[in-house]
C-alpha cells in the first residue's frame, strides 16, 4: 500500500519496484509525475552541475539512461580504446577515421542487422501472426514457425550455448580482436 506521506524518493522506489498506487489517478500519483516543471528545473540544475564539474553531458546523460549491461560494454571499449592509446604513444589518433573507430561502427552495425533479424524471427514465431496477417502470407510462409528453428546454438554447443563463461570469454574474444584492428594503420 501506498501511503501519501512518503517522501518522494520512496514514492519513486516503490514505482520502480513495481508497486502500484490504490488508484491511477490518485494523488500521489499526480504530485509525483505531474509536476512537470520541477522536473525540468532539476534537469537543468543537473546539466548545468554537471557542465560546472567538466563532464561532457551528453556522455553523462547516457550513461544515466541507459542499464549497466549497456554502459558496461561501453566501459570495456573505452577501457580498450586506453590500452590502444597508452600502447601506441608516439601514434596520434586520427579520430573518427581511426582503425578502432571504424571497427567499433562495424560491430555496431552488424549488432543492429542482427537484431533486427531476431525480431523479424520472434514475430515470425508468434502463436498469434496467422491472426495478423493475410491468409496467402501464412500459407506461403507456413507461418508460425517453430520456436527452436533457428536455435542453433543449443543444436550445435549444448549446454555451452546457455553458459555465461562462454559468452565471458567471446566477450573477450572480442575486445582482443578490436584492441588488434584498433593499433594497425589505415592503408
Amino acid at each position: 500500500m501506498s501511503s501519501p506521506t512518503r517522501s518522494y524518493s520512496e514514492q519513486f522506489a516503490a514505482h520502480a519496484s513495481g508497486e502500484r498506487s490504490p488508484a491511477q489517478g490518485s494523488s500521489e500519483h499526480s504530485a509525483v509525475f505531474s509536476d512537470r516543471r520541477l522536473l525540468a528545473q532539476a534537469g537543468v540544475a543537473l546539466v548545468l552541475a554537471v557542465e560546472i564539474l567538466g563532464v561532457r553531458s551528453l556522455a553523462f546523460a547516457v550513461g544515466a539512461y541507459l542499464s549497466i549491461g549497456t554502459t558496461a560494454t561501453m566501459f570495456a571499449g573505452g577501457l580498450v580504446r586506453w590500452v590502444v592509446e597508452a600502447s601506441t604513444k608516439g601514434a596520434k589518433d586520427e579520430g573518427e577515421a581511426s582503425p578502432g573507430a571504424l571497427y567499433s561502427s562495424g560491430l555496431i552495425a552488424a549488432g543492429g542487422v542482427f537484431g533486427l533479424l531476431g525480431i523479424v524471427i520472434a514475430l515470425l514465431q508468434d502463436p498469434e501472426i496467422s491472426t495478423r496477417v493475410p491468409q496467402w502470407l501464412t500459407s506461403l510462409l507456413r507461418l508460425p514457425w517453430r520456436p527452436d528453428l533457428f536455435a542453433f546454438g543449443p543444436k550445435l554447443l549444448g549446454p555451452l550455448a546457455t553458459s555465461n563463461l562462454f559468452g565471458l570469454i567471446m566477450f573477450l574474444l572480442l575486445a582482443a580482436s578490436l584492441f588488434y584492428f584498433a593499433r594497425k594503420k589505415l592503408s
